[in-house]
């Protein structure tokens, strides 16, 4: 390893302190839900307050989660923030410039429902710029060699 690793390791890995305010990205998937399960379990052993104060959890909503992952984070994960008063922020693409700015669809610390959707999804902006990904029979088709074709 080089020399600087251990000091640059040691400062990047450093907990928080608790007076710290801590965003965490919820992306919905089992590893941005098993970080804040950890979260909850144990605050102050990941440098937060006790009362989860200083955490705040942010969700970018991108119209085109599977339904089956917003039923399991309606089902377990939102009961323990509300339980906790973990403050739970739902956001969202205003629109396709970024001049529409974000929308935030819902910000609280007693989550009951999530909004799966904004104003401006993902896959409208991938049907704006061409870029869907094709599907045939239900299979996802890929394309092989595509850019080695000329």
């Amino acid at each position: 390893m080089p020399a600087f690793a251990p000091a640059l390791a040691a400062h990047v890995l450093s907990p928080p302190s608790p007076d710290d305010q801590v965003l965490l990205s919820l992306g919905l998937g089992a590893d941005s839900a098993l970080i804040l399960l950890r979260l909850l379990a144990d605050p102050v052993g990941h440098g937060l307050r006790e009362d989860l104060s200083n955490l705040t959890v942010v969700t970018s909503m991108t119209g085109d989660e599977w339904s089956d992952t917003i039923e399991l984070a309606r089902l377990h994960l939102l009961p323990l923030m509300a339980e906790k008063g973990v403050r739970y922020v739902q956001v969202a693409r205003g629109g396709r410039r970024d001049a529409d700015g974000y929308v935030v669809l819902s910000d609280t610390r007693h989550p009951v429902d999530i909004e799966p959707a904004g104003p401006w999804t993902l896959s409208d902006e991938l049907r704006a710029s061409g870029t869907l990904p094709m599907y045939s029979g239900g299979k996802h088709i890929w394309c092989v060699n595509c850019t080695n074709r000329f």
